[in-house]
């Protein structure tokens, strides 16, 4: 890094959406900037729906907290977190979207094996994903295993797809399949 870039960031606030770059490393390139923030967005972003994880690495003053927020609410919403938990946060929000988008994907096969046009399987999922997700936000106090069980009927076919997932221990894959999301993030910020 030039030494004139690093002096013209001399009292700024400097923002990283880099992946794996971590705040000491941004210290260490901008020392004499007056706060660092790492931010983790994620794809939905770009409709105005996002999510996104936020560091500093000293606490914000009200102006540069009040100035974050307002850049992240053009794309969505924020949660600070310590940097610690970014990995975590990576595995959940960053690469959980591309979770969502398989499991749709496979609904809509599975749509279309059982018969369905590929125009119906898409939007039937589309609009079940967004009714769904829509569902939980508006009733946020509510478990989703709460929500869940509300669908549930004792020998129906909500029961009869559940005993799969339960059977195939789909819970463990999703941990598992998280926790190499977050393993490989840590890795990529070394």
């Amino acid at each position: 890094l030039p030494d004139d870039l690093a002096e013209l960031s001399s009292g700024k606030l400097i923002i990283s959406m880099l992946a794996g770059v971590k705040l000491e490393r941004l210290q260490r390139k901008f020392p004499n900037a007056r706060n660092w923030v790492r931010f983790m967005p994620n794809t939905p972003s770009q409709v105005g729906a996002g999510i996104t994880g936020v560091s500093f690495a000293q606490r914000p003053g009200k102006e540069d907290a009040m100035k974050v927020d307002r850049m992240l609410g053009a794309v969505g919403s924020s949660v600070q977190i310590d940097e610690a938990q970014m990995d975590a946060l990576t595995a959940v929000s960053g690469s959980g979207v591309a979770y969502i988008f398989e499991w749709a994907a496979a609904m809509i096969e599975a749509a279309k094996t059982l018969g369905l046009s590929e125009q119906d399987a898409s939007r039937l999922t589309l609009e079940t994903f967004a009714g769904a997700s829509a569902l939980m936000k508006a009733q946020s106090d509510t478990h989703p295993d709460v929500l869940r069980d509300a669908v549930v009927s004792k020998g129906g076919t909500t029961e009869a797809a559940l005993n799969v997932f339960e059977e195939k221990e789909t819970r463990s894959i999703i941990l598992e399949a998280m926790s190499a999301a977050a393993k490989r993030s840590e890795t990529l910020s070394k």
